[in-house]
């Protein structure tokens, strides 16, 4: 099979989801003011807010994933580093000081993370620090 058929593949399939989810909101939504009007109104109301909030809340985890992955990449270049000089760094006698840069790096990593709150052990949502 060629790339342009599996894409060609891939298109339809992804034209065939949108076409059945479109069908099912406007079918949800018709079957919705057909059973409560006010109800009905009200949800699509708040619908934007949802979507909103959704976004947001994508947006902050993605920058925390990328703050985070910075900072172990970052954390994985001083420990390769040091591997493969390691005959200077043991000559040197500077294994401490290569120690103190990864765990500062890591330390930064850990900072960045997408961390749950301790004082509200009820809660389980992911928060951004």
């Amino acid at each position: 099979m060629s790339r342009v058929t599996t894409f060609q593949r891939g298109i339809g399939s992804k034209y065939a989801d949108l076409v059945a989810v479109t069908s099912a909101i406007i079918g949800s939504v018709c079957a919705g003011f057909y059973i409560n009007a006010l109800i009905m109104g009200i949800l699509l109301l708040v619908s934007p807010l949802t979507v909103g909030a959704g976004y947001w809340l994508q947006n902050r985890t993605s920058q925390g994933i990328n703050k985070q992955l910075y900072h172990y990449a970052k954390s994985g270049t001083i420990a390769s580093e040091t591997f493969h000089n390691i005959r200077t760094v043991a000559a040197l006698t500077s294994e401490t000081i290569e120690i103190e840069r990864y765990e500062t790096t890591l330390g930064a990593a850990k900072a960045a993370n997408i961390m749950v709150p301790t004082n509200q052990p009820a809660l389980k949502v992911p928060v951004l620090y």
